[in-house]
């Protein structure tokens, strides 16, 4: 993807681009190439394996420590985005889905009020939001469309950590199990994706 084509998609200067691009390799998002400027990392099978194991266990310290602080207003900012979510599922847009189905994971993060593991998780969630890019099924998984996060949320909502870190493991696994690293020319619309579509 070039810094033009960047430029176009969020209307801002190069400047702005290069700075950005410097930021999306410090979290292995792109690699700068000399002589050739910036490349979408293309994550080998065990380093996608990798990252979706140290994501998991991320998620649960941060699930843990969420479930112990939640309030009724973090909840109800939950189950907003939750709303924002369903409403892309339901209206196929599955790059603005990527994006929120990951915004969401943040979220969940910021209300552990760890700030250094919340920030460790979202290099987790931007790699593995690549890595679905990548090697994903075109489609939402079939795990999201049958209310996983949802369920989470429930589980934050009752005080249930055994609930919330069973089902944020097997949410991992199932989209861990949608990876294909064999098929060429499945990966979604990496400008889609970042692009702020509606």
């Amino acid at each position: 993807m070039t810094e033009e084509l960047l430029c176009g998609i969020f209307g801002v200067s190069r400047g702005v681009v290069r700075k950005a691009l410097q930021r999306l390799a410090n979290d292995s998002i792109v690699t700068l190439v000399k002589n050739k400027g910036a490349v979408i990392s293309v994550p080998t099978p065990d380093e996608s394996h990798q990252i979706f194991e140290a994501r998991t266990i991320m998620e649960n310290a941060l699930l843990r420590r969420t479930i112990k602080r939640a309030d009724t207003a973090a909840i109800q900012t939950f189950r907003a985005h939750l709303a924002t979510e369903q409403h892309a599922l339901d209206a196929g847009n599955v790059p603005k889905w990527i994006r929120l189905s990951g915004e969401f994971h943040i979220i969940l993060g910021k209300a552990a009020g760890n700030d250094p593991m919340c920030g460790f998780l979202e290099q987790l969630v931007f790699q593995s939001s690549l890595i679905l890019a990548l090697y994903g099924d075109q489609g939402a998984p079939k795990s999201c469309e049958g209310g996983e996060h949802e369920r989470i949320v429930d589980a934050i909502e009752a005080r249930d950590i055994t609930a919330a870190t069973d089902i944020m493991a097997e949410h991992m696994a199932s989209l861990e199990a949608l990876l294909d690293f064999d098929a060429k020319d499945k990966s979604q619309d990496l400008a889609a994706i970042l692009a702020d579509s509606p």
